[in-house]
């Protein structure tokens, strides 16, 4: 069952995704792959300006690398947590540091329930993006 079955009674609804990541090729990949869901897709190369994003098109989802110049994704979590606005917003952490302790300590710290690794498999993305709509679907519900 897809995200936009879960809301009843309405046309297939698109979840908005933003990916804040400083490689360009892992956002295009992402966004591809994620594209294909018809899904809308918004891109930052760094925190910064995945923040700005995320104060003005407010996303379903964020998809993060915690390793990216400047302000890396501890930083960010910590700016989008502080925000009444964005506390609640759903993050996949989508790192080359999963094996490190403090990876998962900040996932745990800040709400973050899926870690992938990079690379990941095709699969493994879509399947995490579709479990953290569909928990997000049926919050919404409540």
């Amino acid at each position: 069952m897809g995200y936009e079955e879960l809301v009843a009674g309405a046309a297939p609804v698109m979840a908005k995704i933003l990916i804040v990541d400083d490689s360009a090729s892992s956002r295009a990949i992402i966004s591809i792959l994620l594209g294909y869901q018809d899904h809308l897709i918004l891109e930052a190369g760094d925190g910064n300006a995945g923040l700005g994003i995320v104060r003005a098109e407010r996303p379903d989802l964020i998809i993060l690398d915690l390793d990216m110049p400047g302000m890396n994704g501890a930083a960010f979590m910590q700016q989008l947590r502080a925000d009444p606005v964005s506390a609640a917003t759903r993050v996949i952490f989508y790192t080359g540091s999963f094996e490190k302790p403090f990876t998962k300590t900040l996932a745990a710290s800040c709400g973050v329930r899926t870690v992938l690794s990079k690379p990941t498999e095709v699969d493994a993305l879509i399947t995490a993006v579709d479990g953290e709509l569909k928990a997000l679907a049926y919050e919404r519900q409540d």
